[in-house]
């Protein structure tokens, strides 16, 4: 059972991580310094969580994280298409 909660965990986190890192470049092309450094902190709290885990835990929750990182990429673009 834990084991599926550290896959669950760093699955978000890892979604959440891409997800700034993606409104980080789009805050950075648009030259708001004040978002994309908000979004450059979150996206370093974001990974700390699942490297943390990753490197303390287990190394097996590497697919969920690189699933986590698609579906991030993938919920920024669609969200900021329209903008």
């Amino acid at each position: 059972m834990q084991e599926l909660a550290l896959s669950v965990l760093v699955f978000f986190t890892s979604m959440a991580l891409d997800y700034c890192h993606t409104n980080f470049v789009l805050a950075v092309e648009r030259r708001a310094a004040y978002a994309a450094a908000l979004w450059s902190v979150l996206q370093w709290c974001a990974g700390l969580v699942g490297f943390l885990v990753a490197v303390k835990v287990t190394l097996w929750v590497l697919p969920a994280e690189a699933l986590g990182l698609a579906l991030g990429t993938i919920i920024s673009i669609k969200r900021n298409q329209d903008k």
